[in-house]
């Protein structure tokens, strides 16, 4: 290697339990890893003092290929995440794990969490990319790595809200497998003891933001996501409640080669008719609790919505004059009794 590490994470390690720990590592070098048990996959770190390491199993999802650890030098710390999605994965399973990295990003520092690993990028939908896109503004994370592969694709991220610069970002490959390195800043740090960089703050450190400034940060990141698209953006918090639900009947775009998530009718009985701010008939759907429904089909978007867990969803809506004309129906004036008998696969209960 051409660089003095302590530590590397690695995918596609093509381990499995008949290999030992042992015949891995040697000297002072420690090792965790994370095997598929079949070619082609598998992550692990590896990591010498002085740097600590503490694997945290409980960030980890049983559906994808990823190791959470804590990384200590010092009495500093930073959260590191190694994960290998393989080609052609479902936009299911990177939704998933966006909403989930992005539910820590509320309670963590995204100047101390660095994300590794192949995403395989150049297999995904336009709405998965879209998705990663805002997953990257919602976690106030970028990307670090612009180095290419032998196929001059860059599959390999280094995500952090830490500036890092290119000398911080050391990407090998050995016979095909490529080696993340996302820690030479600590391996500076390590070599002279100098004064550690800002973005590896103390422990006892806790960045406080108040309930209006956290609100007015996250507007600002939606407006910034999504004002391209123009006019207004509305966003509106919904309870759903067993008897009564959220009231929404949805409907596609006009135009069968566009697609789109546009509210159609809102029941007079359901949350979203007591909504506020105001929701519309009209309203274009763009995102419900991170998951990004922006140019999906409405069948899709109700089967998602219903699937989250609740009971409180956060709706993005895009509200545009001219959007009725679009709508495929014509607005909703006529409901069911009763929330129980709406059609199943119009209706978000």
């Amino acid at each position: 290697m051409t660089h003095d590490l302590h530590l590397i994470t690695v995918t596609e390690t093509n381990l499995d339990a008949s290999i030992q720990d042992s015949e891995i590592i040697c000297g002072d070098w420690s090792v965790i890893r994370r095997d598929r048990g079949r070619p082609g996959g598998g992550v692990m770190m590896l990591w010498r003092p002085p740097v600590k390491l503490r694997r945290l199993p409980q960030y980890e999802s049983e559906h994808t290929e990823e190791l959470w650890a804590r990384f200590e030098l010092y009495g500093h710390y930073i959260y590191i995440c190694c994960i290998y999605f393989p080609p052609s994965c479902s936009d299911l399973l990177y939704f998933q794990w966006f909403d989930s990295v992005n539910n820590m990003c509320k309670t963590l520092n995204s100047n101390r969490l660095i994300v590794v690993g192949d995403f395989n990028f150049y297999s995904c939908s336009d709405e998965c990319l879209l998705g990663f896109n805002s997953f990257l503004i919602e976690c106030n994370l970028k990307q670090r790595n612009n180095k290419v592969n032998k196929n001059a694709r860059v599959l390999d991220g280094v995500l952090t809200g830490a500036e890092l610069s290119e000398n911080d970002v050391a990407i090998e490959c050995y016979n095909g497998v490529t080696l993340h390195t996302c820690a030479e800043c600590a391996r500076r740090a390590a070599r002279s003891r100098a004064t550690l960089p800002r973005e590896l703050e103390p422990c006892d450190v806790m960045e406080t933001i108040s309930e209006d400034a956290e609100a007015e940060l996250e507007l600002d990141k939606i407006k910034k996501k999504y004002g391209p698209l123009g006019e207004s953006i509305v966003v509106v918090k919904l309870e759903k409640h067993a008897k009564h639900g959220l009231g929404l009947s949805l409907a596609g775009h006009r135009d069968r080669s566009r697609m789109a998530v546009f509210i159609c009718g809102i029941h007079p009985s359901g949350s979203a008719a007591k909504s506020s701010p105001p929701v519309k008939v009209g309203d274009e759907i763009l995102e419900v609790n991170g998951i990004v429904l922006h140019g999906r089909c409405h069948l899709n978007a109700s089967a998602i919505i219903k699937g989250l867990l609740g009971p409180v969803y956060k709706f993005i809506l895009l509200r545009r004059k001219a959007a009725l004309e679009d709508v495929a129906v014509k607005p909703l004036t006529q409901f069911p009794t009763a929330l129980e008998e709406e059609v199943s696969f119009l209706f978000i209960f």
